[in-house]
């Protein structure tokens, strides 16, 4: 919920082009912001460990789950430990929620990928691109990825938007986290908290 900090914040989260572009990647009428965040990494800080973003997010019933857009604040180099994808990985079936390790800062922030590569027989390349400011990258759901330390003197700034279905509801599945946003007797989301647009 960065975006109810700032209005400056809140214009790019919730701008009605990214909202038409993400819609239009997912087969949407609509787009729904799901949760928004800023990520700020100093120098010999990061990491977080590789996972898909959609098995955190059974709450709900958004078609394919979500898409995210991540944004950056300022230039990112494979040096900085940006953001790292695992090619056609969003292919193979939901893991589930990281457990064994640390979501951030683990020592090896791509174990549970690894394993489960091997549980599933596959293989794919990492890629880790540089992005200038400005730069948005969107990614399905299902894709797992993460990021690596910021082995530079600079700092890393971005935005992590995930983006669901507009007419998505709530399920009967509770979450610690977005089930505290539910109001009684509906299963409607509050566009006060996941604004529609």
């Amino acid at each position: 919920n960065v975006w109810k900090s700032d209005k400056s914040i809140a214009k790019v989260v919730l701008s009605k082009k990214l909202g038409k572009v993400v819609a239009y990647f997912g087969g949407w009428q609509s787009t729904r912001l799901n949760q928004d965040s800023l990520i700020w990494v100093v120098p010999n800080a990061g990491t977080v460990s590789f996972h898909q973003d959609n098995p955190y997010q059974d709450w709900h019933d958004s078609s394919g789950g979500v898409i995210t857009a991540w944004i950056a604040l300022e230039e990112v180099t494979k040096e900085m430990g940006g953001l790292e994808f695992a090619i056609g990985s969003h292919r193979l079936s939901r893991k589930g929620e990281i457990l064994n390790e640390p979501f951030i800062n683990s020592d090896n922030y791509r174990i549970e990928f690894e394993n489960f590569e091997q549980t599933t027989n596959s293989s794919h390349q990492i890629v880790g691109p540089s992005f200038a400011i400005g730069d948005v990258s969107f990614h399905h759901g299902d894709l797992w990825h993460g990021s690596g330390v910021n082995n530079s003197k600079c700092t890393r700034m971005s935005f992590s938007i995930h983006l669901m279905e507009g007419s998505a509801k709530f399920n009967t599945n509770i979450s610690p986290y977005f089930s505290r946003f539910r109001k009684s007797n509906t299963d409607d989301l509050d566009n006060a908290f996941f604004p529609e647009f």
